[in-house]
C-alpha cells in the first residue's frame, strides 16, 4: 500500500506532464499562426513594373520609301487590331523583333525606365488592356498592350503626398516625375 505522500507525488508528476502538453500546445499554436501571417502576407511591390507585349515593324532610318511601308503596314495592323483580330496571331506574324514574336510580342514584367522614351511613356500612360497608337522609335513602328501593372508602394506614397502639397498650395511647381533610370 502506497503513503498519503506517495500518491501527492505523484499527482504533481501528471500535473506537471499535463502542464509541459498544454504549454507545448499553446506554443506550437503559436508558431503556426505567426507562419501563416508571414507566409499568407500579400508582398509589397518594391519597383513599379508593366507587363507588356508589341509588334515591332523595323525600319531603315536612312530609307524614306521603306518607312512609308512600315507606316503602312503598321496602320492596317492597328486596324485589324480595333476590329478584333488576336494580337498575339499578329505580332508572330509581323513582328520583327525575333525574341518576342515567337511568344506573341509578350516582353514581359519589366521595371519603369526599361525602353527608348517613347515606348516606355506609352507603357506608362496607356490604360491596361488598351493598344496603343502607333509609336514611332529609333527600332522603328511599335504597337504595344499593357497587360498588367504594378506601382511601387513609394510611387504611390509620392503621389498622394504630392496631391496634398497642391491642396495645401496649388501654386507651386509639379514634383519631379519619378525617376525612370534610363540615364
Amino acid at each position: 500500500m502506497s503513503s498519503w505522500y506517495e500518491k501527492e507525488n505523484e499527482q504533481e508528476a501528471v500535473s506537471r506532464d499535463a502542464t509541459k502538453w498544454l504549454w507545448g500546445g499553446v506554443a506550437v499554436l503559436v508558431v503556426a499562426m505567426l507562419a501563416g501571417l508571414v507566409l499568407m502576407r500579400t508582398p509589397e511591390t518594391t519597383v513599379s513594373r508593366a507587363e507588356v507585349r508589341h509588334i515591332l515593324l523595323r525600319v531603315d532610318g536612312n530609307d524614306p520609301a521603306e518607312r512609308q511601308r512600315a507606316l503602312e503596314l503598321a496602320k492596317k495592323i492597328k486596324e485589324q487590331l480595333a476590329e478584333g483580330a488576336d494580337f498575339d496571331e499578329l505580332a508572330r506574324k509581323y513582328s520583327g523583333d525575333p525574341g518576342s514574336a515567337k511568344r506573341g510580342g509578350y516582353l514581359g514584367w519589366k521595371p519603369r525606365g526599361v525602353y527608348s522614351d517613347k515606348f516606355d511613356t506609352a507603357v506608362w500612360t496607356l490604360p491596361v488592356g488598351d493598344v496603343s497608337d502607333i509609336i514611332q522609335t529609333e527600332f522603328g513602328f511599335h504597337i504595344i498592350q499593357v497587360l498588367d501593372r504594378e506601382i511601387a508602394q513609394s510611387e504611390i506614397y509620392d503621389a498622394e503626398l504630392d496631391k496634398k502639397a497642391r491642396e495645401l498650395n496649388p501654386t507651386a511647381p509639379p514634383a519631379e516625375a519619378p525617376a525612370t533610370g534610363s540615364e
